[in-house]
């Protein structure tokens, strides 16, 4: 599973490297935002990283957020939900 994050945004980079996930390369330049050019980081995390996420969404963050079990599948939710609830525990 792969993503990429801009340099601007350090906090998002921290919650995936927590998730597991790490830095395979980066963009230069791959964004223009106001006036200025950023890096896009590519992040990726294999099933075979030690360290990776075997239940992305604890139960009770699930419980806080009000979700059932079956109502997080592994594949559908989007992978920045899935890092920031594992980052709140």
């Amino acid at each position: 599973m792969s993503l990429g994050v801009y340099d601007f945004n350090p906090r998002a980079r921290r919650v995936y490297e927590k998730c597991g996930f790490r830095l395979e390369g980066r963009l230069r330049h791959a964004l223009l935002w106001e006036g200025q050019w950023h890096d896009e980081l590519l992040m990726a995390i294999l099933s075979s990283d030690p360290g990776r996420l075997t239940d992305p969404v604890p139960l009770r963050i699930r419980d806080r957020i009000g979700g059932r079990r079956e109502a997080w599948g592994s594949s559908d939710q989007s992978i920045s939900s899935l890092c920031f609830a594992q980052a709140l525990t």
